[in-house]
């Protein structure tokens, strides 16, 4: 957010200094333009106009995860969720944490879980996460399906390209792999162990193709899927009506 946005809410805090809200924003402008330590100054003083106010732990372990403190953005993600145990977004990134951060990643599989248990259709981040949780210890099968998950039940034009450019960018492993580049990888596999006239090679092309942001590639894969008998037809048809609905 611009200098201009912060200015107003100094503005907007002036006369009501007791006003968690206008707190609440500032500290997400800060947090938004990088400034991690100003962020968590403002979601400190929302904590204490109102000690038992959520998404300032949430928020405020959002900060602390970003200047690489993870214990304490545990800390504050283990408070939203005493606060409010249904806050699907706090236990994605509390097991991100512990994933990415700590390497714990039956630790971090348990929030993935409680959070799709929550949610069965929240981010398809989440699903990935687990996805990824699961190729970590070499469960392959596992992986796949969670990847499936992500592709069939996000927004392509929004969350997953979003997320899958950020990723193709930044974050690169150590052979210089990005993160989609890893879930093809995968696939690939899968396609591969299946026989070319079989059903399930050519609904893991249409998987895949959707990773690769290859739309007419991906429906032209999950209609031979279907016409060599697919065994879960619902499932094919529903990536194909994601698919209708992003022409």
């Amino acid at each position: 957010m611009s200098d201009q946005t912060i200015r107003d809410l100094d503005k907007a805090i002036e006369p009501e200094p007791e006003d968690a809200k206008a707190y609440l924003n500032r500290g997400y402008a800060y947090f938004q333009k990088g400034d991690y330590d100003q962020a968590i100054a403002d979601y400190n003083r929302v904590i204490e106009l109102e000690p038992k106010h959520a998404t300032a732990y949430y928020s405020r372990g959002n900060a602390y995860e970003e200047k690489g403190d993870y214990d304490q953005a545990i800390a504050d993600y283990d408070k939203t969720i005493e606060l409010d145990p249904e806050h699907v977004t706090a236990y994605n990134n509390r097991g991100a944490t512990y994933h990415y951060n700590k390497g714990e990643v039956d630790r971090a599989i348990q929030d993935y879980n409680k959070a799709i248990n929550l949610e069965p259709s929240c981010s398809a981040l989440v699903y990935i996460n687990r996805g990824y949780a699961y190729d970590n210890k070499n469960n392959t099968d596992r992986a796949i399906e969670d990847y499936d998950n992500a592709v069939r039940l996000c927004s392509y034009e929004t969350e997953l390209n979003r997320k899958f450019t950020y990723w193709s960018i930044d974050e690169v492993d150590k052979r210089g792999r990005s993160e989609v580049d890893r879930v093809i990888e995968r696939l690939n596999g899968v396609i591969n162990k299946n026989s070319p006239e079989t059903a399930d090679h050519y609904y893991y092309i249409g998987v895949r193709q959707l990773f690769m942001n290859d739309g007419l590639s991906a429906r032209r894969g999950f209609e031979i899927a279907l016409m060599l008998g697919y065994h879960d037809r619902k499932k094919v048809e529903q990536h194909l009506e994601n698919l209708k609905n992003r022409e």
